[in-house]
């Protein structure tokens, strides 16, 4: 988005908390304290508490992921205000402040090591893609916004074409963690125009629930031949449907 079409929208619609309606920006100081850390991260295959956020021993295999990495707990007040982001396309910058509140995080904390270890691999910075139809409704993808937010914070090289998305999912929300995965098989293709150099892939999405969706990307990427992939999300769902037993 261009620094005019930015100040644009600013203006239009200037930003408001998203908790509690005060002026200034999209979490206010007050409701950025509301917001829950997570205490450990989770093996990105079963969903169990995991060192650092890498896959455990038992789970791993050639095509998951290697880890995950999330800050916050979906979960209220950050649940409703993702949700009303979603509904309302004109307050997509609220997303790439939220990135900017988790960046300090991924930098600091004793959870993230693994995942600051990887990072000085340079590693490409790939978004979960939408379907092109999708995308066209919504203007923009959640996903997107992080990635470019890391992207441009970490120096890393942006991949925006490399993954495509080929398949017209139905919404996961309303899914079994069972039929999540059914969804999102073959939902992904690689470009292989743009997969000549086999480097390390770290996959981003805005929010984890039972991981069909990155674990399918991921699945796709590594059967490409790309040798190291990690995903990372800023928040993750709690609840029982976050486990991938």
């Amino acid at each position: 988005m261009s620094d005019f079409f930015d100040w644009l929208l600013n203006f239009l619609f200037p930003p408001r908390c998203l908790v509690c309606q005060a002026k200034g920006g999209y979490f206010c100081p007050t409701c950025r304290n509301k917001l829950i850390l997570l205490q450990s991260q989770a093996c990105p295959v079963c969903g169990r508490p995991a060192l650092g956020g890498r896959v455990n021993e038992h789970c791993q295999n050639k095509y998951s992921l290697d880890g995950l990495s999330n800050v916050f707990s979906y979960s209220s007040p950050l649940r409703e205000a993702i949700k009303e982001v979603k509904y309302k396309p004109y307050l997509f910058a609220a997303i790439g402040e939220l990135t900017r509140l988790a960046i300090p995080h991924f930098e600091k904390d004793a959870d993230f090591i693994l995942l600051r270890e990887f990072l000085v691999k340079k590693p490409a910075v790939v978004s979960i893609p939408l379907f092109p139809r999708r995308y066209r409704e919504r203007g923009y993808n959640h996903a997107q916004i992080v990635a470019e937010s890391l992207a441009q914070e970490w120096h890393l090289r942006l991949e925006s074409d490399l993954l495509i998305r080929v398949k017209d999912t139905r919404p996961q929300y309303s899914l079994s963690s069972k039929e999540r995965r059914e969804n999102m098989k073959d939902a992904f293709l690689v470009n292989k125009q743009s997969a000549n150099n086999r480097h390390s892939i770290l996959l981003v999405d805005d929010i984890w629930t039972t991981g069909a969706t990155m674990n399918a990307a991921a699945n796709v990427l590594k059967r490409a031949g790309f040798n190291e992939v990690w995903g990372l999300t800023l928040c993750r769902s709690l609840g029982r449907s976050s486990f991938n037993y």
